[in-house]
């Protein structure tokens, strides 16, 4: 079961996704943290935010890119251990994605996605942590 009010840190440039899925996601019962750019995701962790997850987009305009947030994240010891899911419209595998960002990341799923195996990952790392 979800823990109450798990807090997911979305972070996407397409506003009319994001609140889909920030909708979506609530309806599930988690707390949800919009972030429109990889600057706003790391302004927010700085803020002393502690989500459960991150869902990260990898293609951000302008600013940091996705990849270059997912490095800072990595470097960082407090954040290096939040889960990963990386949501991306790269029209590729994403296990090739994965493998190019160089990077560890927790899963990357493809755009538009399975919304219900997207919840299932968030749900299975906010338990996993709050466990």
């Amino acid at each position: 079961m979800t823990t109450a009010r798990a807090e997911v840190l979305l972070v996407d440039d397409n506003a009319d996704l994001r609140e889909a899925l920030e909708l979506l996601l609530e309806l599930e019962g988690f707390k949800v943290i919009p972030a429109a750019s990889g600057e706003e995701c790391l302004r927010l962790l700085e803020s002393g935010r502690k989500p459960c997850v991150i869902v990260l987009d990898l293609l951000l305009p302008g600013g940091l890119s996705g990849i270059e947030v997912r490095a800072r994240l990595a470097a960082h010891a407090e954040w290096a251990g939040i889960p990963l899911v990386i949501l991306s419209g790269v029209n590729k595998p994403p296990e090739v994605t994965a493998a190019e960002l160089g990077l560890p990341v927790d899963h990357v799923m493809l755009k538009p996605g399975d919304v219900d195996a997207l919840f299932a990952l968030v749900a299975r790392y906010c338990r996993d942590q709050a466990a």
